[in-house]
């Protein structure tokens, strides 16, 4: 997505001498991951308004985006594809945040979960994004105090009874700790193939 957009921009930039001509690459890769952010949130500003659920989204956002940066776990192989699976996603988080009331010893499990399966995994590379030892090193870190911030977060919003915020970051982070589990796998299997 946006790739043409991406060109035209770098092209226009680069015509304005705003960066060296061997470096337009890296700015059209960062013009093109800031344009799909920027949607990447705008769609899921629209989808909390249209469930009613603005703040909740916005706090998904806030919460989901940097765990989700440092954390790693399944890419999907195309940017349409990761758009609809975010889209989709997004959606149903807020939806049973909505709709579906559990015990909050429900909530409680998911969030112990997530805890363990972040501080197990983090962080779960990609084919596409592979981290050196420094690298895996400072995105755990990240990805741990990240993790423990927002454990407590789920707790302060628990205690003060705000409902929708402790559903949408339990259910979210929960998400987050899927995804590690399926790229962990993900990479497991493609390992295997390789030694085959």
């Amino acid at each position: 997505m946006f790739n043409k957009a991406s060109i035209y921009i770098a092209d226009i930039l680069e015509q304005q001498n705003r960066f060296p001509s061997e470096e337009k690459e890296v700015y059209r890769y960062g013009i093109q991951q800031g344009l799909n952010l920027g949607l990447n949130i705008l769609t899921t500003l629209i989808i909390g308004c249209l469930c009613g659920m603005l703040f909740p989204s916005i706090l998904f956002l806030v919460c989901y985006m940097p765990l989700r940066s440092f954390c790693g776990g399944y890419h999907a192989k195309t940017h349409i594809r990761c758009y609809i699976y975010s889209v989709i996603m997004i959606t149903c988080i807020l939806l049973i945040s909505r709709y579906f009331t559990f015990n909050t010893l429900v909530y409680e499990i998911l969030v112990l979960i997530s805890f363990i399966v972040i501080m197990l995994l983090a962080p779960v590379e990609d084919k596409n994004k592979i981290l050196d030892s420094d690298e895996k090193k400072f995105f755990r870190k990240k990805a741990c105090i990240i993790t423990v911030l927002e454990v407590l977060l789920y707790h302060i919003l628990l205690i003060t009874h705000y409902v929708n915020g402790y559903k949408i970051l339990s259910v979210s982070i929960f998400s987050l700790s899927i995804l590690m589990i399926i790229g962990q796998i993900k990479n497991h299997i493609r390992i295997n193939d390789k030694i085959r």
